[in-house]
């Protein structure tokens, strides 16, 4: 019976295991191939880029980091990343041991956790995904949905400044109907009127 029972829990670790190397997870937020190649800038360099951002912020010493272990695979979502040529991804550490100047405001919420959060190039447009927001709630068509408001934003700010080229209008011939033209006599409408048509002289005419 005992044999048994230590059968069955050796291929309950071994199923666990496997499953945790199957999410190919290293067990430390940062860190898995979905956002290891992300660069990180010191905040005043990201704030003059000039170009919106998708920063993710996560604590290195929360261990686990249950967050980081959920957002990781989305950002390294493929469709995902194609939406988001017009963007500067970075990753930020939220103890400020990698880059220098971010906000705490910006950091704080990923403390034990992590975060994703979406920044026009003003800075004035943000939308966090945080620790104050359930699992259930941060998902790919959300984080997409931020980064298109973002990008529409981005559009009307190119206008403000004058970035975007305006259509020049066409010109179009307005038709004006006689009858409405203020001032015009019924002597002058029949003068703009086409003449009639003059009868040819016929033998029995002359």
């Amino acid at each position: 019976m005992r044999t048994r029972i230590g059968l069955i829990a050796v291929l309950a670790a071994i199923f666990v295991s496997s499953a945790f190397a199957s999410e190919d997870w290293p067990g430390e937020a940062g860190k898995s191939d979905s956002v290891k190649s992300l660069p990180g800038r010191d905040f005043e360099n990201a704030r003059t880029a000039g170009m919106p951002l998708i920063v993710y912020f996560f604590d290195p010493n929360a261990r686990p980091n249950n967050r980081s272990r959920y957002v990781e695979p989305l950002l390294g979502n493929l469709d995902f990343r194609s939406k988001l040529k017009d963007f500067l991804m970075l990753k930020i550490r939220t103890d400020g041991t990698d880059v220098r100047g971010w906000p705490a405001e910006f950091r704080d919420p990923a403390v034990r956790s992590a975060s994703v959060v979406f920044i026009s190039s003003d800075f004035k447009q943000i939308i966090s995904f945080d620790k104050n927001m359930q699992n259930a709630q941060i998902t790919l068509d959300a984080m997409s949905n931020a980064a298109a408001s973002i990008l529409v934003y981005e559009k009307s700010l190119a206008l403000q400044k004058g970035g975007a080229k305006k259509e020049e209008p066409k010109a179009v011939t307005p038709v004006i109907e006689a009858s409405k033209v203020p001032g015009l006599s019924d002597k002058d409408k029949k003068a703009t009127a086409a003449p009639a048509k003059r009868k040819p002289t016929t033998a029995a005419d002359e």
